[in-house]
Order: structure tokens, then C-alpha cells, then sequence
């Protein structure tokens, strides 16, 4: 580990201790929002027709599991709970390898019920995992579907412990390569209402409290005759959020064609019994083009913004969500960041399939200092085996090489 001043380290802990200072917020706001809007048009003329999740930080652990569970149909014998009713109850294991937080197993239990006969199935899953860095969460997971799907009542519960490596804020952090090991542990509670504008557009609200205690290992830093001992910082956050969902596409699973389009607008505050008033702005598009018949062409463009006094766990943490792959979360983390990637994906045998990708993206804090030297790029490719030929649902295994190393990744479904 390189050295590094008394200084410099004092002034990075001293940052996350309180919280990330507040800058230029309206401009920057309007800036990502423009700048993503231009991306989401390129996108739609470049690939020649029509074309994220539900805020990915509780629709992707939902993904994950109903996906595991259909991929489960063909090698467990799933019984309904009575004949003729589409209720059914399943336990699952769900393998971990990500380069946050290691590698690991995690459970579920899902239970699917209709709550009416014109809607899609309603589930309740309760689930957790553990991996050999000593990360673990536990949570539940609700998601009811009501009046033939014209209302969706979600919500999503969770408590954990997450260890990672930190670099400090900002591009020039992550490249200087000295990172403090930080732990974060706190509870998660988000419940959200949408419903049906139009066709598959839906809007809503949201309601997202975190209290999160962030402890610093400084052990290596003594190395360096650093004496420096901050104590536990806990942050309370509390918030309103607004929604908008568009789902075009054919498979939420292993997509072939069409869009799919997630925004959301944060607003925490003091009013509401948080800690500190500041704003989350994060929008995410996909698109899948059909090739041929079994090549399909997907591209992914993500932009996120903080503005105001944001505690550090909500700072954006660049290559979480595999945005992108090939970097651990904690490395490049800053107010703001964007990643766009396109990814090739070819079914050349039977079940077996392959993936190509590349992408480039950034943090900065604020969107006018963005710059060419600071960009982080990525680039792999992956292997697919298709356990659920009905739902299309893969098993995956990639590799990614980003700016400072690379990374295996494990999971089921699709990146994005």
C-alpha cells in the first residue's frame, strides 16, 4: 500500500464521517436529465425501432428470485398449495460471486398467490445470504398486483451487514488505489404504490427510510503510523419518491426485443424524521434489438445524480447493478455518475449461449466536470446455459476487465 499523508486520509474520513459536502445541485440536475434524455434518443435511432428496476436496489433481488425459482421448475417438483389454484410455495438456494462483496449462498422462500383472477400472480418471499467477507443481509419482499394489474403494491424490508473496500470520494480516489475498509450496517424500508397511466406506462409513489451505522477498520492505515480513530457514524434518511415505469419488452427474464424505462426522483429530508436534506435523481434505459434468431443486440445507458447533503450510502457507487462490470462498489464512488454498455448476445447450441460486451462510464461531482481522462471503461464476455427453456432463464458466469483489474461474476438472469 502506497503512502499517503496525514492529510490527505484525515480530510477523506473527516468527509465520510459528516456527510458528502453539497454542490451546484439545479444545473447539474437539469444537466443528467438532458444528458440521459440525448442518450435514450441516440439509442432509439441507432438500433432502428421500439424498443431499468423499478429502482433496481429492491426490484433486482425480486428479479433474481423469481427467476431462480422458474429456472427450479425443471429439476424441483413444485406442488400448489390446492388443486386448481395457481398458489404455490418454493425454498431455493441463490449463488453468490460478485467482487464487492465475495462470494457466498443465499436462500429463499417464495410464496405465489393470485389476488384476482384478472391480475398476475401476487408473491411474498423472505430470503437473506452470507458471504465469505462476512456480508449478510436479510429481508422480505412483497409484490401484490390488484384489479387486473391496473394497481401494484410493493414493498421491500431488509436488514444486513456489508463489508467493502473504500477508496474515498471522487475519480482521483479510486485511481490513487488506498482504500479503508468500511463496514455499513443498517435496516431498509421502502413500500411503493403505482398504477396504470397508460398502456405499460405506470407512475407512483414511494417511501424509503434507511438508518445506516458505517464503522472504518483503519488497521492497515496504522501501518503508516496514521493514528486516526473516527468513531461510528449513524445516519438516518427519509424520504418521498416519485415513479415512472415502462415496460415493453417480451421476457423480463432473457429479453429478445423491446424498452424498458425506470425514473425516480428521491426527496429526503428533515421534515420527514431524517437526518439531512438532500435528492436522489436516477433514471435507467434498456433496449433489445432481434438480430437474427437466435442474436440479439442490448444496449443499457444509466445516469445518477445526488444534490445536497448526502450521507455516504447514498453517494453512487460506480459498477453496482453491473454498471459496470469489472469494478467493485466502493472503488469509484462520487455524487454523480453515468454508464452506457452494449452487449451481443448469441445462443450458438441448443441451451448454450455467449455474451460479448463493452461500455464506458464515469463519477464526478457534479456533470460539468465529466471529462475524457477520468472515463472507466469495461469490456468481457460470458458464458449462458439455459435451465428454463419456457421462461428463457439462464444461468450465467462472466468475465469483465475494468480500468484497474478484473472480475468473475455469477448469477441468474441477464445483466440487464
Amino acid at each position: 500500500m502506497e503512502d499517503v499523508s496525514r492529510e490527505e486520509i484525515g480530510g477523506t474520513l473527516l468527509g465520510m464521517g459528516r456527510h458528502f459536502p453539497s454542490s451546484g445541485g439545479v444545473r447539474g440536475i437539469f444537466l443528467i436529465w438532458f444528458s440521459v434524455g440525448a442518450a435514450i434518443l441516440f439509442s432509439w435511432t441507432f438500433l432502428f425501432e421500439e424498443g431499468w428496476a423499478i429502482e433496481q436496489e429492491a426490484e433486482s433481488a425480486d428479479r433474481e428470485v423469481r427467476a431462480l425459482r422458474e429456472a427450479l421448475r425443471d429439476v424441483i417438483k413444485i406442488v400448489p398449495l390446492a388443486e386448481e389454484s395457481k398458489s404455490d410455495f418454493v425454498i431455493m438456494p441463490i449463488p453468490i460471486a460478485n467482487p464487492t462483496i465475495g462470494a457466498g449462498l443465499g436462500a429463499a422462500a417464495m410464496f405465489l398467490y393470485p389476488v384476482d383472477s384478472r391480475s398476475p400472480v401476487s408473491s411474498t418471499t423472505v430470503g437473506g445470504f452470507y458471504t465469505n467477507n462476512d456480508s449478510w443481509a436479510a429481508g422480505v419482499n412483497q409484490k401484490t398486483f390488484l384489479a387486473g394489474d391496473q394497481f401494484r403494491l410493493n414493498g421491500l424490508f431488509g436488514y444486513g451487514n456489508i463489508n467493502l473496500d473504500f477508496y474515498g470520494i471522487g475519480a482521483d480516489a479510486g485511481n490513487r488505489g488506498t482504500s479503508i475498509p468500511i463496514t455499513e450496517k443498517g435496516v431498509f424500508l421502502m413500500p411503493e404504490m403505482l398504477t396504470r397511466v397508460w398502456d405499460r406506462l405506470y407512475g407512483g409513489l414511494r417511501y424509503r427510510f434507511i438508518q445506516m451505522e458505517t464503522r472504518f477498520d483503519l488497521s492497515q492505515l496504522l501501518q503508516n503510523n496514521i493514528n486516526f480513530e473516527p468513531t461510528p457514524v449513524t445516519v438516518k434518511s427519509s424520504g418521498i419518491g416519485l415513479l415512472i415505469n415502462y415496460d415493453s419488452r417480451d421476457n423480463p427474464y432473457n429479453p429478445y426485443k423491446g424498452t424498458f424505462l425506470d425514473a425516480s426522483a428521491t426527496f429526503a429530508a428533515k421534515a420527514f424524521g431524517g437526518d439531512s436534506d438532500y435528492q436522489l435523481y436516477q433514471i435507467a434505459y434498456n433496449y433489445y434489438y432481434r438480430l437474427a434468431d437466435r442474436m440479439v443486440l442490448a444496449y443499457r445507458a444509466f445516469g445518477k445524480l445526488a444534490a445536497g447533503d448526502v450521507p455516504l450510502f447514498d453517494l453512487s457507487f460506480f459498477g453496482v447493478h453491473n454498471d459496470l462490470r469489472g469494478y467493485p462498489g466502493g472503488r469509484y464512488v462520487d455524487k454523480m455518475m453515468f454508464a452506457t454498455q452494449v452487449e451481443y448476445r448469441w445462443n450458438f447450441w441448443k441451451r448454450w449461449g455467449m455474451v460479448a460486451f463493452a461500455g464506458v462510464g464515469e463519477v464526478a461531482p457534479k456533470l460539468d466536470e465529466l471529462n475524457t481522462r477520468d472515463l472507466l471503461p469495461s469490456a468481457g464476455a460470458g458464458l449462458r446455459f439455459m435451465v428454463s427453456e419456457k421462461n428463457r432463464v439462464n444461468i450465467s458466469v462472466d468475465y469483465a476487465r475494468g480500468k484497474e483489474g478484473d472480475a468473475v461474476y455469477f448469477y441468474i438472469g441477464e445483466s440487464f
